[in-house]
């Protein structure tokens, strides 16, 4: 698992929603493919199944939950270190985010720009099992499904469209934010006034 700090983080939503869309409004027909006898199966087709099953789950997610954390991702402050406890996170597109053993971040000694910092967590992937081919090229044989977490100087809630108690997903891979920290008096500390996103 990746656990990559960077002190700021831009966050773009091309594909925003307005206050009058809904998120299924943009569902799209999914392809899938059609297995008959002695048909011939390649790497690719192998890649679009994963790929269809993937969409349906993130296609699930967006439109009946949302997205922000469903559980656990708890921050705690100590020592000018900060601890997040294993949980789950849902991001805009729709892929879990999951974080499975307690995690420690450090943020800088210096105020950054607009004085505050979001602990945000990012879906991640590492490959792993490499594998030699005919031609010297290497590829793997496994997929990691990870995690990693920044400190960002932008809410990636930002922009989005809010209805109820809920924020609908705009359909972007982008960070679930899990808290926000103040430097006050040289030390970092959680803003207690800050509400994290939950799903639905």
């Amino acid at each position: 698992m990746e656990h990559r700090i960077v002190q700021s983080e831009r966050v773009a939503h091309d594909g925003i929603l307005n206050a009058e869309e809904h998120v299924c409004s943009h569902v799209q027909a999914l392809q899938r493919n059609n297995y008959f006898s002695g048909r011939l199966l390649t790497d690719r087709d192998l890649r679009q199944e994963q790929e269809y099953h993937r969409e349906l789950r993130r296609r699930h997610n967006r439109c009946l939950h949302g997205w922000g954390v469903v559980c656990g991702l708890e921050l705690s402050i100590r020592h000018g270190e900060i601890t997040v406890t294993p949980g789950l996170a849902l991001d805009c597109q729709g892929d879990e985010i999951v974080s499975p053993v307690p995690t420690v971040l450090c943020p800088p000694s210096e105020r950054p720009f607009k004085g505050a910092l979001y602990v945000v967590i990012h879906s991640s992937e590492e490959m792993i099992e490499p594998v030699s081919q005919i031609d010297g090229a290497t590829s793997y044989a496994r997929v990691i499904e990870a995690s990693r977490f920044a400190l960002a100087t932008q809410d990636p809630i930002s922009g989005h469209v809010r209805r109820r108690e809920h924020w609908e997903a705009c359909g972007e891979t982008h960070g679930v934010p899990l808290g926000r920290l103040r430097l006050v008096r040289g030390s970092w500390r959680l803003d207690g006034r800050y509400r994290r996103r939950w799903v639905k």
